[in-house]
């Protein structure tokens, strides 16, 4: 039993000496890792929360959606230093909702345009996201003459998946920092080894 605690004593040690980045034992770049891979692992769960709140909230049912004909404007807009694109679904009566829903992420929408070059009317299904607070979520879209621009299945799905913070996006962001960690195992194996010499 103490042989497992003196063990785990010396690999926390090698661990705190890997971390604290003590040049002349480990060199700067090999504590830059491990510390990039602590700060990584340790933010990430905070960044995905951040990045779904916006589409929280209690999905109401397609009897409680917003139905209307409308256009969908694109704009660019100054957010600090940098553009940033909005999208807003503006109805025949002249209403004014903006998507939750990045211009790049709406494709179909964004180049949906007729043969004059003038965006056409289309129908539209949807909600505020924030149990009514946030901003308009399209759950369906055709054109006029019934072609599907966005289905509810796919609207669905991937509204589920961006309201998601703990799901697939956090887990390909822990993906991308297990090199960091691996590199950071064998420094502080090699640090622990030079320890129990």
């Amino acid at each position: 039993m103490s042989t497992i605690r003196e063990s785990l004593k010396l690999w926390g040690r090698a661990f705190w000496i890997v971390l604290r980045g003590r040049p002349s034992e480990i060199g700067q770049r090999r504590h830059l890792v491990l510390f990039m891979a602590v700060t990584w692992s340790l933010g990430t769960p905070f960044i995905t929360y951040f990045l779904a709140a916006p589409y929280q909230g209690v999905v109401p049912s397609e009897t409680q959606f917003m139905k209307a004909y409308g256009v969908v404007k694109f704009e660019t807009i100054k957010v600090g230093l940098k553009d940033v694109g909005v999208a807003t679904f503006v109805t025949k009566d002249e209403r004014a909702y903006q998507l939750e829903d990045l211009p790049a992420r709406i494709p179909q929408l964004k180049e949906l345009k007729n043969e004059q070059g003038i965006t056409p009317e289309i129908y539209v299904e949807g909600f505020r996201l924030l149990d009514g607070a946030g901003r308009f979520w399209i759950a369906y879209a055709a054109t006029r003459d019934g072609r599907v621009l966005l289905g509810r299945e796919l609207q669905s799905e991937k509204l589920q998946a961006l309201g998601t913070p703990f799901g697939k996006v956090l887990l390909w962001l822990y993906i991308t920092v297990s090199p960091c960690w691996l590199i950071s195992f064998f420094t502080v194996r090699k640090v622990r080894t030079s320890l129990g010499a």
